[in-house]
């Protein structure tokens, strides 16, 4: 009888502390906490006139499955809407996940001619769940404008040189960085990094070069990235190579 007592008294102590917890951890959430940001503006130069979705960013999500149900998910996303852009790191668990902890900014997008104006308006931090809840995803201002200062470019061109397409491809080895995940290789220089896919042929008494480029932008102090003249230093940078 004292046996079944105890066990009776430990059930309700343990519920009790689960709910006691529950509770202060309930009081401690941070739960849809919109505060306004005041970051500066971020201007990209085109060509030619732009859209909204000729912005590309860097984004990932990652998963780490705990069982064959429960996976953890966290990334960092950009959704568009309408005339802005919600930039969002988020943590969250289960297949079906419905809510997640995140921190996310509203970013205003603003079209002239060939710009495309960022303006960062709108923080939320939110954390999901109540008993032992993730952390608020560490994304600050700053890590915003890093992000938002790396958008994708694409171009090809071709060059040619008076060399053998063994002598170019020795050049790319010896001078630049070679990725062995896509084969491809990656050229740095202060404005971007550009990876490179290079197909090389004979041509009249040298070989030609037909190059394909993938760059991502790189912050700047200015906040004023034009993408033209990060693609005629990028397209420098892979020439000298080829002709060096």
């Amino acid at each position: 009888m004292m046996n079944n007592t105890s066990s009776k008294i430990k059930i309700f102590s343990f519920i009790f502390v689960v709910i006691v917890m529950s509770g202060c951890a309930a009081t401690q959430l941070v739960k849809n906490q919109i505060t306004s940001v005041s970051s500066p503006p971020l201007t990209y130069t085109f060509e030619k006139s732009p859209t909204i979705n000729d912005l590309t960013f860097d984004e990932y999500t990652n998963e780490r499955y705990l069982s064959a149900n429960d996976v953890v998910r966290d990334g960092l996303t950009v959704k568009r809407l309408g005339d802005e852009i919600l930039v969002t790191k988020f943590k969250d668990v289960g297949k079906m996940a419905l809510d997640a902890t995140v921190n996310s900014y509203k970013v205003k997008v603003t079209v002239n001619g060939n710009t495309i104006t960022l303006l960062p308006y709108e923080n939320r931090k939110h954390q999901a769940g109540l008993i032992m809840p993730f952390p608020i995803p560490a994304f600050s201002e700053s890590d915003l404008n890093d992000f938002l200062s790396r958008t994708v470019y694409t171009f090809s061109f071709e060059e040619t040189s008076e060399f053998p397409a063994s002598s170019i491809e020795a050049n790319f080895k010896r001078l630049a960085t070679q990725d062995y995940s896509n084969n491809k290789y990656r050229v740095s220089i202060p404005e971007a990094d550009a990876y490179i896919d290079i197909k090389t042929y004979p041509y009249r008494n040298g070989s030609k070069c037909e190059i394909s480029v993938k760059f991502y932008t790189t912050p700047t102090q200015s906040n004023n990235i034009i993408l033209r003249d990060v693609k005629e230093k990028v397209k420098s940078a892979i020439a000298k190579i080829v002709t060096a």
